[in-house]
């Protein structure tokens, strides 16, 4: 999934840094968690059901990762409602790792 700002922040020399601060700050407000030792992992666990939700923040790259289809699905419409997305699929590539279930 590819997102972007509604404002443009692209030229600017913190672009990159407001970005990942209002997207994460979104985040936050709907209920996932950072990481302490990864700022760029954002975490939401549902109960004692074993249902984890990971996203992962690359610059405006976004990662879901999920036990879970319909956390991947309900995380798509709250950014859909905010951001301007674009949902590329499923990973095969990231960061050059080779991704697979």
């Amino acid at each position: 999934m590819v997102a972007q700002l509604l404002q443009s922040h692209y030229g600017l020399h913190q672009a990159s840094s407001e970005w990942f601060k209002t997207f994460s700050q979104y985040l936050s407000d709907s209920g996932l968690i950072a990481c302490k030792s990864e700022p760029c992992m954002m975490m939401y666990r549902y109960d004692s059901s074993g249902k984890l939700l990971i996203v992962l923040i690359c610059v405006d790259d976004i990662l879901l990762i999920s036990n879970n289809t319909f956390m991947i699905s309900g995380v798509k419409e709250i950014i859909k409602s905010k951001f301007d997305i674009k949902d590329i699929g499923i990973a095969n590539w990231i960061l050059k790792i080779c991704c697979s279930k």
